[in-house]
């Protein structure tokens, strides 16, 4: 760990590059640039062509010349030409022959000439030239606009067209040979054809086909080295002939140096989103930047097939570098260039990157799997093999003696492959995986110890969850850092009734990942019964496969319920407890609270939602029930075998079953063991009044001996008793009567009325006032009127027994008469006897009259004779003895 807690900052080095294409001041230049520089207009003057003249004035140039001469459209002269930069700093350019191009308004359009021309001899170029010796060849020396330059000679050095250059370029190559800048103490040389000079920095870029100072320079920690010649021996032990070190470079290898004085070359700024970044915002708070800012740099530098210093070329770039030093110190391009030193600075590469070898896959091999190591975790694989298609490549070199700054080497970009398919190792990629895509998004950040690298990947992911399946996630975010790797997918996790939710997110650890996300939608399930969402979170993890918890709400106005449970491929189950107070609210208005409520979904497709627990039933309290749910109603069923108090009345119920049935109400089916009556099996309904037993009762009754039929009998219990009503059948043509009563535990008493006629003799006769008492105690009584005639309404009571029955009853009478030709009256009583054999009238009275001094003369007094005619409804009483006989 220790080997690569030391080496692993650079273990990255060419990853990739950005297409920074490096441009100054707003200008769309293709390469680096500086400040625009203002030309001074030369005046015109008379003279004619061929005279001598004094050289006009000018901002950019100097001439220092005793030969000047005018021409047709400028003028000419022999001697120095000498530049002026914008700080008004003077450098030799060159002495010879030259021609000057002026415009209408007397500026200097171009320059040409032939001479011996100077490495400029100030500012950094003066450091610069203490250590490096400049040979004289004659050269053309020009100077006009960078358009022409890239039309005539189509260099590849990145000129602004819009920009003017002193170019210096070999006049006889075979007789002068190249320009040379030859390292005073020892032989190191960079040599070139040509060299463009901007005059307002002044900015110098050449051509040369030497390479760069080896970047982890000679005073610098050699961790770059041994990191870089590990990869190199793993590489040939793959079988893979990379050559040697980068000072061996092939002959077509080359690069453009670009040096500014004043430091004015500026790297572009770029979205990360141009590389194929989607999420900005997300990014920026996990690595605190979401665009690669534009640096100020003294050095540029163009590659073409250069492999990148220290790599063992393992990577190799066409395209372009700055560096940048946050210490604004000219001098550590010159110890860069003289010394080839390692320097406290900022190196960007922007451009195309080519691999001598499995590249990018190699360099991670030498990195991921030590993460392993040092996490403890097996979490990376160790065959590797990745291919970017753009992005950035910087690091930062921080020298032991180089004060506080930290180092850092990171690179990110698009990738044409799956990136997670690759680096995760076995463990991880049996669960997590990225299908192919066009573009996928990585980020790699090495800081100078092992709890400050990260890696950040934005890339399509598929997910096999255990038990469920394959999901497709879309575009995730995985970011790892010394804390571990936490994923992120803003798109949520939409399965199974699940079909909205919020970001999913959590953590991947080694063979095993563990993901939540909150789901916002209710939940329909397959009986389109839908659970309302107050608080439900849904995790998905590689060990448990999709699980849940939270509260539901249920649907009837239940109440909620905390639940938990697991998603499969075969569908949702559930389980939890509904919220303590619960009722099941009825559409008959019967609330009945519940207890101990637990929730239950299942994949039985009649089942699906089950509750199962106590609820309060009227009249029989607490009682453990199970139902379901549907989309229209709930269904309860429970059983009862209890004794059940009705009053002051206890009755055993048996073999019951209880029905709750949110529409129509609440019903039970039992056995009852009730005083005085039969043990019955009857269903009845359960109100908060009563139960209802309907035509519960449809047999003989015993009173007293006593037998009567009872039909249509329903059975009432409430808190005041027990209660029965229906019909009785009465013997001997009494026909039936309509009852009511209660039963106690010593007593069954039922009353009611008679029919409203009995009929004797084939003639109906009417009954009114009745009353009708069935007793088990007394047996069976009636009391009612009867009448006989228009005249005689007989009030009359007795009992019935087996027999037959007895009523009986008198009246009184009064009627007035003739007897013996003086006014006389008949009163007493009648007896009326009513059987089933018949009707029998008796009567006991006198016949009376007045005599001739006012006092009351009795003919007789005793028995009377009754004569009935039932036909008519015919009633005469008459005294014995007399011809008498009064109508009653």
């Amino acid at each position: 760990m220790k080997t690569f807690k030391k080496s692993y900052l650079f273990f990255l080095a060419g990853f990739l590059a950005v297409l920074l294409t490096v441009s100054s001041c707003g200008n769309s230049s293709t390469g680096p640039d500086i400040d625009d520089t203002t030309e001074v207009e030369d005046p015109t003057d008379d003279d004619s062509p061929g005279d001598p003249i004094d050289p006009p004035p000018s901002d950019n140039f100097k001439i220092d010349s005793d030969d000047v001469t005018e021409t047709e459209d400028g003028y000419r002269f022999n001697g120095s030409l000498i530049g002026i930069n914008g700080n008004g700093v003077e450098f030799s350019i060159g002495e010879g022959e030259f021609e000057v191009e002026l415009d209408t308004n007397g500026a200097i359009v171009s320059i040409s000439g032939i001479g011996l021309p100077e490495f400029p001899d100030m500012g950094i170029y003066k450091d610069l030239l203490e250590e490096f010796a400049w040979d004289k060849i004659e050269s053309h020396i020009e100077y006009k606009i960078g358009s022409e330059y890239i039309a005539d000679t189509e260099t590849d050095i990145p000129l602004n067209p819009d920009r003017y250059y002193v170019h210096f370029r070999v006049f006889d190559e075979n007789r002068d040979g190249k320009f040379e800048l030859r390292r005073r103490a020892n032989d190191f040389i960079y040599d070139f054809y040509d060299m463009y000079i901007d005059i307002d920095d002044p900015a110098v870029f050449i051509k040369v086909q030497v390479p760069i100072p080896d970047g982890d320079g000679g005073n610098a920690d050699d961790a770059v080295k041994s990191f870089w010649k590990k990869l190199s021996e793993k590489a040939l032990e793959k079988g893979i002939d990379i050559g040697e070190n980068i000072f061996e470079v092939s002959t077509d290898t080359y690069m453009i140096i670009g040096l500014s004085n004043e430091g004015t070359f500026t790297t572009p700024e770029y979205s990360l989103s141009e590389f194929g970044l989607v999420d900005t915002e997300l990014f920026s708070a996990f690595n605190g930047f979401e665009n690669l800012s534009g640096l100020q740099s003294h050095i540029y530098l163009k590659f073409a097939r250069f492999p990148i210093p220290g790599t063992y070329q393992l990577l190799n770039i066409t395209g372009d570098m700055s560096t940048y030093s946050e210490n604004d110190n000219k001098i550590f391009i010159v110890d860069l260039l003289v010394n080839r030193a390692g320097i406290d600075r900022t190196d960007s590469y922007t451009g195309e990157i080519s691999f001598s070898a499995p590249g990018l896959g190699l360099i991670l091999e030498g990195i991921l799997p030590s993460i392993n190591e040092y996490t403890g975790r097996d979490i990376f694989g160790t065959d590797i093999d990745l291919s970017p298609i753009e992005g950035f490549y910087q690091y930062r070199y921080t020298l032991p003696q180089g004060g506080d700054n930290l180092a850092f080497m990171r690179f990110g970009g698009s990738f044409n492959t799956p990136v997670l398919a690759d680096i995760f190792g076995e463990n991880i990629k049996q669960y997590l995986f990225s299908p192919p895509t066009e573009k996928q998004f990585g980020y790699f950040n090495i800081g100078p110890g092992m709890d400050e690298t990260s890696f950040y990947v934005e890339s399509n992911m598929n997910m096999i969850i255990p038990s469920y399946g394959e999901v497709e996630l879309g575009k995730s975010v995985f970011n790892f850092n010394s804390e571990g790797i936490y994923f992120l997918n803003k798109q949520g996790l939409p399965i199974g009734p699940f079909t909205n939710t919020t970001e999913l997110e959590g953590s991947i650890y080694a063979g095993n990942y563990n993901f939540r996300t909150e789901v916002i939608n209710d939940i329909t399930l397959p009986n389109n019964v839908i659970l309302g969402n107050k608080e439900f979170e849904l995790s998905v993890s590689s060990d448990s496969g999709a699980t849940f918890r939270g509260q539901v709400i249920l649907p009837f106005d239940i109440g909620e319920a905390s639940t938990s449970g697991e998603l499969t491929d075969v569908g949702l189950t559930m389980s939890g407890m509904v919220s303590q107070g619960s009722e099941l609210a009825l559409t008959t208005g019967l609330n009945l609270p519940t207890r101990d409520l637990e929730l239950t979904v299942s994949t039985d497709p009649d089942r699906i939602l089950e509750l199962q627990g106590e609820t309060q039933i009227p009249f029989v309290g607490y009682n453990q029930m199970t139902g379901i749910i549907n989309q229209d109603q709930f269904l309860f069923e429970g059983e009862v075998d209890r004794t059940l108090s009705f009053g002051s009345l206890e009755i055993p119920v048996s073999n019951g079953s209880l029905l709750i049935d949110s529409q129509s109400g609440v019903f039970m089916d039992a056995s009852y063991e009730i005083p005085f009556l039969a043990s019955r099996a009857v269903e009845g309904e359960i109100t908060n009044e009563h139960v209802y037993l309907a035509n519960a009762v449809n047999e003989d009754l015993t009173f007293s001996a006593v037998e009567l039929p009872m039909s249509n009998g329903d059975i009432t219990l409430n808190n005041d008793g027990v209660f029965i009503n229906g019909t009785l059948a009465l013997p001997h043509n009494l026909r039936t009567s309509n009852v009511y009563g209660s039963i106690t535990s010593s007593e069954m008493k039922l009353t009611g009325s008679m029919a409203s006629e009995l009929t004797f003799y084939g003639v109906n006769f009417p009954v009114t006032n009745s009353t009708l008492t069935a007793s088990t105690n007394s047996g069976v009584s009636a009391a009612f009127n009867i009448k006989l005639n228009n005249s005689l309404n007989a009030r009359v009571t007795g009992n019935i027994n087996q027999n037959g029955y007895v009523f009986t009853g008198s009246n009184n009478f009064s009627r007035g008469t003739s007897y013996l030709g003086v006014s006389a009256t008949v009163s007493g009583s009648i007896a009326t006897r009513l059987t089933q054999n018949g009707i029998s009238l008796t009567a006991n009275g006198s016949l009376t009259y007045k005599g001739a001094l006012g006092n009351t003369i009795t003919v007789h007094s005793g028995n009377l004779t009754v004569q009935t005619d039932w036909q008519n409804r015919s009633i005469s009483v008459c005294v014995p003895g007399t011809n008498v006989c009064v109508g009653i």
